[in-house]
């Protein structure tokens, strides 16, 4: 344990160091995009900036990236935007959004085939191949490996082609041919240490692919010494590949390569061993929201603890990585998951369950690995090879006629040269004197009859383009017309769809404010106050709530999921929800509120525990105040409320179990605090839009601490005075760019 102690210090150490350089390089891009004039040296930046987070924040990446995309879609920057499309479907990848990582990749690859951008191609046809790869589609994902080969090949790129080469050598591993997945590993890795200044993320998944096949070869051999020496082999090389992924602070690859050394530790039955590196790998892949890869941990964690006989657990593991193979459309996770429900429900002794798992098992089984898709792997890789040996023949038969039809050419140049200049020579002898002036006049005329047949043609010559133009002309005119004809009608459609979403939109809106409490009912409790409501769109997922109920007065500031009208619906129900508790339950105590609108939401919206999908409910910061005992009492959930009492402002936090997702054994009820106010103490809850927004001149989040000290400092003004330096300080620190979130900010002074 004191080990275990130590090795997480040092971890940690590691860790805050990293964050420190990177914050020191982020800070220098960020001065750099102010200080930069041209839109293409911003792109450049935003792009070192996206790549800087690509590992350990993917969505402050994609955030960067898509400024990047805006500003080369603004420039008709094809080059650059194809490259923010890649970046930004890389990141999708890793995340499991598969259905996004193809829309992306194919646009690249529009725009790379556009441009003649042959590296760029090559990419993307690696990259949709890796999609249908994680996907199960092993025949379409070799397909789009060939044409990314071909192009590599014909380019002379080798680094492009050892890329290509590992990833066949993936397919040839998920198919259980091992001896072609070594052979396409190998030559992967060779290309690579023959490169200098290779790429070392990409020796990382060469070394990973290695200790796949000998894990594997491990787990099936009976032969104990060979078993033994087979895990070792493999264990050495997810170490080295771990070693890489390290030192390049790749969250993603460190995470893989834990998952890695967890598989084979759980193969050889090192089942305390293999726990923590699975746990280790979950962490890093939530941390950075790698579904896929949470799908496959889910499903080792899950088999482990049915080899330990813990089956309830194994159930428990192995539906939530169905949820998410499912989430995600990775068939080849799905069919694992339904193998481990099968082994599981078989150690319970559910037999009608384990069937029904095990068939839908089988059946994807036999849709990933029929024989049929076997033989069409071995087709497609044996037609490549063919077509590639046949042109090279065809290339040296057409050189060998090449040749020696130069060979002819030449010689009969040499005999016409010789005859020819014998005879000019016999000729200029003969009529040297006799016919030089009227050689002369010949060649004269001569020269002018060409220059003239010369002429003559290229006036035939431009005369035939001018009609040809105008042809073409005229059909373009024709085309044009047709266009903008259907390009107008398109435009009246589309006009009068967006008139009627519009107005339902701003009916939404007036319905929304009619509920929210009157400036002048805000005032009737509290007369000094303040409200800072700004919707990100027209309709708000945020929303205030006041109510007096005989003594006591209850006020709330609350944020729905999402914001628009999905966010504006959330609010609707979760205001109605508030009220219900107070007038109709009775319920007195704001965390029993908290409990009873938690319980509610659930039921309407059928959330369950074990459900992988993204929860819907709301962060709530809710308050009692009673006037007669100056008691003040607040529950909370993912919020803040400051207190500000004798110039010192407190910060009060709240509990982090979501509204509308079931307790469970880590969490049981939502805490209630109690406070002493007095006259003059000033109350401050907040929504996460105004800390959250991006802005000032580094481009940063106004952050909590900062409206802290912002509060502080102006406490003592009267609320209106209060509420208008806030509202400028916020459109001040937001300046041009967008409002990121819905904004509400209350004030009250008691």
């Amino acid at each position: 344990m004191i080990k275990q102690a130590f090795l997480i210090i040092i971890w940690e150490l590691f860790a805050i160091s990293l964050i420190a350089q990177k914050g020191q390089k982020t800070d220098s891009i960020y001065n750099l995009i102010k200080t930069a004039h041209k839109d293409s040296t911003k792109i450049g930046y935003l792009l070192e900036l996206g790549s800087l987070y690509n590992n350990s924040l993917p969505d402050s990446a994609i955030y960067f990236y898509n400024l990047a995309f805006d500003l080369a879609t603004k420039n008709s920057d094809k080059k650059n935007i194809s490259l923010c499309l890649k970046r930004i479907g890389s990141l999708h990848i890793n995340k499991g959004d598969y259905i996004q990582a193809t829309e992306m990749f194919k646009k690249a690859l529009t725009i790379s085939e556009e441009i003649d951008d042959k590296t760029s191609i090559s990419t993307c046809y690696n990259s949709l191949g890796n999609i249908l790869f994680y996907q199960g589609d092993y025949p379409q994902a070799i397909i789009n490996y060939l044409m990314s080969l071909k192009i590599d090949e014909e380019k002379g790129d080798s680094s492009g082609m050892a890329d290509t080469y590992n990833n066949i050598g993936c397919v040839y591993f998920e198919q259980a041919n091992y001896t072609k997945a070594l052979e396409y590993y190998e030559k992967s890795l060779k290309i690579y240490e023959i490169i200098k200044d290779s790429d070392k993320d990409a020796i990382s998944r060469c070394y990973n692919g290695f200790g796949n096949v000998y894990a594997t070869q491990g787990d099936t051999t009976t032969d104990k010494t060979l078993k033994a020496v087979l895990f070792s082999k493999a264990i050495n090389f997810y170490n080295k590949s771990f070693k890489i992924k390290e030192e390049l602070g790749d969250k993603f690859g460190m995470s893989r390569s834990y998952n890695f050394i967890g598989y084979a530790l759980s193969l050889q039955k090192s089942y305390d061993k293999a726990i923590v590196f699975f746990l280790k790998s979950l962490a890093l892949k939530e941390e950075v929201g790698d579904k896929a890869g949470i799908a496959i941990v889910l499903g080792n964690i899950s088999q482990l603890n049915t080899e330990l006989k813990q089956y309830n657990k194994a159930v428990i593991f192995a539906k939530r990585s169905l949820g998410i193979a499912k989430e995600i459309g990775s068939l080849d996770d799905e069919k694992q998951a339904y193998y481990y429900l099968y082994t599981a429900y078989k150690g319970l002794g559910f037999l009608n369950n384990a069937l029904e798992n095990h068939e839908l098992y089988a059946k994807l089984n036999d849709s990933i690995f029929n024989q049929q898709k076997n033989q069409q792997l071995t087709n497609i890789e044996a037609i490549y090879q063919s077509e590639k040996k046949q042109k090279e023949i065809e290339l040296l038969e057409k050189t060998k006629v090449l040749q020696k039809t130069e060979i002819k050419r030449q010689t009969t140049q040499k005999y016409a040269f010789i005859i020819g200049f014998a005879s000019m020579l016999l000729l200029v002898v003969i009529t040297f004197y006799s016919y030089r002036k009227i050689e002369s006049q010949n060649n004269l005329i001569k020269k002018k009859n060409e220059e003239l047949n010369m002429q003559k043609e290229e006036i035939l010559s431009q005369r035939d383009n001018l009609q040809l133009l105008n042809v073409e002309l005229s059909q373009q005119k024709e085309e044009v017309i047709t266009q903008r004809d259907e390009i107008s009608h398109q435009n009246s459609i589309i006009e009068k769809h967006n008139k009627k979403i519009t107005s339902s939109i701003y009916y939404a809106q007036r319905i929304q404010k009619a509920i929210l409490p009157s400036e002048a009912n805000i005032k009737t409790l509290f007369p000094q106050n303040f409200v800072i409501f700004k919707p990100k769109d027209v309709v708000s997922g945020d929303f205030y709530w006041f109510e007096k109920k005989e003594d006591k007065i209850y006020f709330a500031a609350a944020d729905c999921t999402g914001h628009g009208v999905p966010g504006g619906f959330m609010s609707m129900l979760s205001y109605n929800l508030l009220n219900d508790a107070i007038n109709e339950q009775h319920i007195a105590k704001p965390s029993e509120i908290i409990n009873f609108i938690g319980k509610r939401i659930n039921k309407i919206l059928r959330q369950r525990a074990d459900d992988s999908s993204v929860k819907d409910g709301l962060d709530l910061a809710l308050c009692c105040y009673d006037s007669k005992s100056m008691l003040l009492e607040f529950a909370g959930v993912q919020s803040t409320m400051f207190l500000i009492s004798n110039n010192n402002i407190k910060e009060y936090s709240s509990d982090w179990h979501p509204i509308g997702e079931p307790f469970h054994d880590n969490f049981f009820a939502y805490s209630n605090t109690e406070i002493n106010v007095t006259k003059g103490d000033s109350i401050y809850l907040s929504t996460d839009g105004y800390t959250d927004q991006f802005g000032g001149e580094l481009l940063k989040k106004y952050t909590k601490k900062q409206l802290k000290e912002y509060l502080l400092s102006i406490h003592q003004l009267s609320m209106t005075k209060q509420k208008e330096k806030l509202e400028n300080a916020f459109e001040t620190w937001k300046g041009s760019h967008e409002q990121i979130d819905d904004v509400l900010l209350l004030g009250i002074k008691l």
